[in-house]
């Protein structure tokens, strides 16, 4: 491998690591209004909280701590509060210690003990796959603490922090809950909008000599418009990406894929309106014990119940988390970078194949990497090793492919060979 080559693979490693240590720098936010909801502290008791039927218990000698169980056939115990006009603010810092005691784990979200940041619209429907996921635990551990930093979507009208025990038993302690309004540092922004930059540089200083090759035909930008294709897959906004990835798979067979979105979920215990909850679908709010403060009992105007299972798929959905596709086998990462890979290895034919193996390993990683300068994408290990999957599997068949057209000429299509390629044949490739 040349110097120069080895010093971009060396440079998008840096870009990598770059992009990794500053989302993962908590120092980038100020904090702008500290504790925006009121007795996070149960200094008041349950003041100014919503709570389930069977209501949380303060915690004697464990200040600021609450427990929630939930009586075995009993629906799930929460704690809630809103934040109305949260588009007010841009940015929520959230933060919690947590202690699950015998909580089962559940195959949904729903059914483990959560935190959560929820956004809503005017219209009270939940804003899907946007970031809201502080934690998902079950079973029994130790105290653990928990913060992370949600943005504010632009149409989020009101914010739901929750606390959910959705399990059929178990006990699950949290304490010292904070939910402060930060804002970007003006470094921090300048940061990402540098490293954005040279993402774009390095990409271009990378693949432009790739796919304008003389005398290499089309094949070249063939590649090159499926590598942007991904690059820009992985950039667009999840229910966007969602949608189209649905259509596409489904446009082309109905076995190949199967969305989330279209298929009807199962009843969640907290899934419904900001202010409502699944045990109580239809009953209207009121007054509560140790405020003053009265919510509207008109359905029109504080929303309708989300509950019921022809609105569920479409009202809510797996907010915070990737969605699932039912592909055959392994996912879209795979065959996306199977099919590139398969296109960039005869696109490159007299490149080494060692070589053209490393870049494609390269340019799957810088895949998942880009996903932190989108809200809605998240980078994850599991997608890394599908799009490595998916480039062995197309190396695989194409050098299978060749060996099985050395040995059956048959198959060889019958071409005239250009000026100056006299003589060439395929023991002449470099695909072995």
């Amino acid at each position: 491998m040349e110097r120069l080559e080895k010093i971009k693979i060396l440079v998008v490693v840096a870009l990598c690591a770059a992009v990794a240590g500053l989302y993962s720098f908590d120092g980038g936010y100020e904090t702008i209004s500290p504790s925006v909801l009121p007795n996070l502290g149960f200094e008041e008791g349950l003041a100014h909280w919503k709570y389930s039927r069977h209501a949380p218990k303060l915690i004697d000698g464990e200040p600021n701590a609450v427990a929630m169980r939930t009586p075995e056939g009993s629906p799930a115990a929460y704690l809630m509060q809103l934040i109305w006009r949260a588009e007010r603010f841009t940015h929520f810092r959230v933060a919690a210690d947590v202690r699950p005691l015998k909580v089962p784990e559940g195959e949904f979200w729903w059914q483990n003990a959560v935190v959560m940041m929820r956004s809503f619209r005017k219209d009270f429907h939940e804003i899907p796959y946007w970031p809201n996921r502080l934690v998902t635990t079950s079973g029994t551990g130790e105290w653990t603490s928990y913060e992370e930093v949600f943005p504010v979507h632009p149409d989020a009208e009101v914010m739901q922090f929750i606390v959910n025990l959705g399990g059929p038993e178990g006990t699950f302690l949290v304490r010292n809950i904070a939910v402060d309004a930060v804002r970007e540092e003006i470094w921090f922004s300048a940061a990402k909008g540098i490293l954005g930059l040279a993402w774009i540089a390095v990409g271009a200083w990378i693949a432009v000599p790739m796919v304008f090759r003389r005398g290499a035909g089309i094949l070249p930008f063939v590649a090159g418009a499926v590598g942007l294709a991904i690059l820009v897959a992985a950039l667009i906004p999840q229910l966007r990406y969602s949608i189209i990835v649905g259509h596409v798979a489904t446009s082309i067979g109905g076995w190949l894929a199967t969305s989330e979105i279209s298929r009807p979920r199962p009843t969640s215990n907290t899934v419904g309106g900001p202010g409502r909850h699944a045990d109580q679908p239809n009953r209207p709010v009121v007054k509560e014990k140790g405020t003053g403060e009265r919510q509207p009992q008109d359905r029109r105007k504080y929303g309708e119940s989300n509950t019921s299972q022809d609105k569920i798929g479409k009202t809510t959905s797996n907010s915070g988390s990737r969605p699932r596709f039912e592909l055959p086998l392994f996912g879209v990462h795979f065959y996306s970078h199977m099919l590139l890979a398969v296109i960039a290895l005869y696109a490159h034919r007299n490149t080494k194949l060692i070589k053209l193996i490393i870049y494609l390993c390269v340019f799957s990683v810088i895949s998942e990497f880009i996903q932190y300068f989108s809200v809605t994408r998240t980078t994850q290990f599991v997608d890394l090793l599908n799009n490595f999957g998916g480039i062995v599997i197309g190396v695989t068949a194409c050098l299978v492919w060749d060996s099985l057209v050395r040995r059956v000429p048959a198959l060889v299509p019958a071409r005239r060979s250009p000026p100056g390629e006299a003589g060439r044949n395929l023991d002449s490739l470099p695909l072995d």
